[in-house]
């Protein structure tokens, strides 16, 4: 008879393959990425098809979701699996695991965010577009005039407004990268704490701003997730 061994408290989602409980350690795009507490088990074969079970992890728990392997590798005593699954359902994983600080989220469509960019010492602003945000940066869409105004400035002053917000929030930030994104040129601006003024302000604006947006992806995702079961189900009927 086997049993189950307990997963560390550390993991706030875990699965059920088999005889044989793991921790999710990463759940992006389609891909779910899980570590089992003992190497010798189970024994997988890149591309086999399996069905994971939830066993953890809000409402995902008791679901049964299809999966195939992609890789796995082992990691002392541990074996570490990757899974490639429906998006919808690793969205949902990522939920069981808690909002996160560090998850960059780009704005709703609709509402066609604005961030007023300078060099550090000019007095005209440029006029981007906000694409997306973390708690440590901000991606903008810029056209040729404004990348050539900006692309040489060591510092940047920012300043955005978010929804909800009764004050533009600004700060000190410094081009991290930059590409082509379809017709524009994208700008990914780094803040930079030390030299901006009441930035445990701007953090927790940028923090409460993230996790609202992150809570509207999954909802989003939970109500396109019910439809396509419901959808299997008269399939299968």
């Amino acid at each position: 008879m086997f049993r189950h061994k307990p997963m560390p408290d550390s993991y706030a989602l875990s699965v059920r393959l088999a005889s044989f409980d793991a921790g999710v350690i990463k759940a992006a795009g389609a891909t779910l990425t899980v570590l089992f507490s003992e190497r010798a088990a189970p024994l997988l074969c890149i591309g086999e098809k399996v069905r994971l079970r939830f066993v953890d992890g809000g409402s995902l728990h008791g679901r049964e979701a299809s999966a195939r392997v992609t890789s796995w590798r082992d990691r002392g005593i541990h074996r570490e699996v990757e899974f490639r699954m429906r998006p919808e359902i690793v969205t949902l994983a990522a939920a069981g695991m808690g909002l996160r600080d560090d998850f960059r989220v780009s704005p709703n469509p609709t509402d066609r965010l604005v961030a007023r960019v300078r060099a550090r010492g000019q007095t005209e602003w440029r006029r981007t577009l906000l694409k997306d945000l973390s708690l440590t940066g901000i991606g903008v869409l810029v056209d040729t005039d404004t990348d050539e105004a900006l692309v040489e400035a060591s510092l940047l002053e920012v300043e955005i407004e978010l929804p909800g917000s009764f004050v533009a929030l600004q700060f000190i930030g410094r081009i991290r990268s930059r590409g082509m994104a379809g017709c524009a040129i994208r700008h990914g601006i780094e803040i930079v704490p030390e030299l901006t003024e009441a930035h445990a302000f701007l953090e927790d604006s940028l923090r409460s701003y993230s996790r609202q947006r992150q809570r509207e992806l999954l909802d989003a995702s939970r109500k396109l997730n019910d439809a396509m079961d419901e959808s299997e189900t008269r399939r299968s009927a």
